[in-house]
């Protein structure tokens, strides 16, 4: 520990912690400190150049010159002072001032000390960019450079919690290190929400360039891309009906496949329309998701329960015509979009709301309600016999036949 004694001029003594590491870009510049004050410095850079420099005993003067090869280093300005704490600036031009430094500061009352420091170099990872990973699925994080040597090689992985793992050196490679001998790579099996946050990978080797390289990992929940089994529908013959399942906002596209194993449609989005029901449509529709975090796809299944529209026919006596008769043709449920009758000598009357002449006119409680019909105002001989009935919703058409007598 310093007291005020050692820190002459309110000096900040420490900058540094001793063992401290510090992580920077190319062109940027590193500042190392001794903890105490100090009368004679000495630094020793990776690439094994050393800056030295001692502060004078008073005068204006240093009492040695600064040894700065290449003015590699930077120096304070107040050398003419007793002692003052060793500083150095650095700045990193290249992979080679990257690694260890070690600083030598000698005391007032002649002891030496020693502080170490570690400087890496942000480096290319892969991949780039933020990752995106569902639950339970596995990735894997590495650094695009390769160990220049096989000394004191060193891998190293930073968790999101502040914990660390060694990966890979001389004697030990752990079952997590992706990549080949000459790379730091880590893999993750069965990933986890936790395992959300930012990871970090570290290498080393002696004589070699000391890298890192961050990594933003974003863990997707499962139950966020699959909502479970989709409840059965019903489609009624003819009708138009939409498949809209739920939204999924992890998903790159959508495929949507028929009963019949036949593509449909491929967007960004999972909803279909289908114009017009058939019985081919019955069965399961399968949706086909890709997941942006996920190796495979993912799928759910929507299965169709096709309806037909059963048709009643019946003749009754006309409530408003003495001698009529009233045929009605009918859906369940409606509403009849085409509705015609076919006389037994082959004519046909195309009966409507609110149409009619002196001999027929439109019966029933309407279209919307599924109601296809005719009343005969007053029989005669060639309204007898056996009426056709034809009654269609869109493009899907149902037959009925009516016996049509005087009695």
């Amino acid at each position: 520990m310093t007291n005020e004694e050692d820190c002459p001029h309110n000096f900040h003594c420490s900058k540094r912690m001793q063992g401290a590491e510090e992580t920077i870009n190319l062109n940027e510049v590193v500042h190392i400190s001794s903890t105490i004050s100090a009368s004679e410095c000495t630094l020793t850079l990776p690439n094994k150049t050393v800056c030295h420099y001692e502060y004078g005993a008073g005068s204006v003067t240093p009492t040695t010159l600064p040894s700065l090869p290449g003015e590699i280093c930077e120096i304070p300005a107040d050398l003419y002072l007793s002692y003052g704490p060793c500083d150095f600036t650095v700045n990193i031009t290249s992979k080679i001032l990257t690694g260890v430094y070690r600083l030598e500061y000698k005391m007032r009352n002649g002891t030496v000390g020693e502080d170490t420091f570690y400087v890496y170099l942000r480096s290319g990872g892969v991949p780039t960019g933020t990752l995106q990973v569902v639950e339970d699925e596995n990735f894997y994080l590495r650094l695009e450079d390769s160990f220049e040597n096989d000394n004191g090689k060193n891998c190293e992985v930073l968790y999101p919690n502040g914990t660390s793992d060694i990966l890979l050196d001389s004697s030990h490679n752990s079952s997590n290190h992706w990549g080949t001998k000459d790379e730091c790579g880590f893999k993750v099996e069965g990933v986890a929400t936790s395992d959300s946050g930012n990871w970090t990978l570290r290498m080393s080797s002696s004589g070699g360039a000391y890298t890192f390289a961050e990594f933003a990992v974003t863990v997707i929940p499962l139950d966020q891309i699959n909502s479970g089994e989709i409840p059965a529908k019903e489609w009624l013959i003819g009708d138009t009906q939409a498949l809209d399942i739920p939204k999924q906002p992890y998903s790159k596209y959508c495929e949507i496949w028929n009963p019949r194993k036949e593509l449909v449609q491929r967007a960004s989005v999972c909803n279909y329309t289908q114009n017009i029901v058939t019985d081919a449509d019955e069965g399961n529709w399968t949706f086909v998701f890709g997941i942006d975090g996920k190796l495979t796809n993912e799928t759910l299944v929507q299965e169709i329960d096709v309806k037909k529209r059963d048709i009643e026919a019946n003749v009754s006596h006309s409530e408003g015509f003495k001698n009529g008769k009233s045929l009605l043709c009918s859906i369940h449920p409606g509403p009849v979009t085409d509705c015609r009758f076919t006389r037994p000598d082959g004519e046909v009357l195309l009966p409507k709301e609110g149409i009619g002449n002196a001999n027929y006119s439109y019966f029933g409680d309407g279209f919307s309600r599924g109601h296809c019909g005719l009343t005969i105002h007053n029989v005669t001989e060639e309204d007898k016999g056996v009426w056709k009935c034809s009654v269609a919703h869109r493009s899907t058409q149902w037959s009925g036949f009516l016996n049509v007598s005087s009695e």
